[in-house]
């Protein structure tokens, strides 16, 4: 079911527009980022993924958003299930977190929880 699910959505980036990327180290996903032009909707996703980051590469990671979130807008769509996100939201699930970088601004939203595969999602009411 959720190989169907992933290939129903690798169709819908065929047919729209839609440009992705994958980078393997911080560095890489810097120099994507910052090629990209500032007239289009950025947004970056990790999806247990950062788990798997050393603690000082996740730093320096989140460092290179906020770095490139003064100078750009874009979004940062989080599915984690890490310590720190299920901690700061009081959730023992995997956390959906939305950062917005906007005017230099940056804004962390907590728009839902999920199980580790996506069977279910409660959505945040205030969201």
């Amino acid at each position: 079911e959720r190989f169907n699910s992933m290939e129903k959505a690798l169709e819908l980036r065929q047919n729209g527009g839609i440009e992705m990327f994958q980078a393997s180290n911080v560095p890489q996903f810097e120099e994507i980022i910052n090629g990209q032009r500032n007239d289009k909707t950025l947004i970056v996703y990790a999806t247990h993924t950062l788990y798997q980051f050393s603690p000082e590469n996740r730093q320096d990671f989140f460092n290179m958003l906020d770095r490139i979130g003064k100078k750009r807008d874009f979004h940062f769509l989080s599915v984690e299930s890490t310590r720190y996100l299920q901690e700061k939201y009081k959730s023992s699930q995997t956390v959906i977190e939305l950062t917005n970088y906007s005017n230099g601004q940056k804004i962390e939203k907590f728009i839902a929880e999920t199980n580790g595969h996506g069977n279910w999602v409660r959505w945040n009411n205030k969201f």
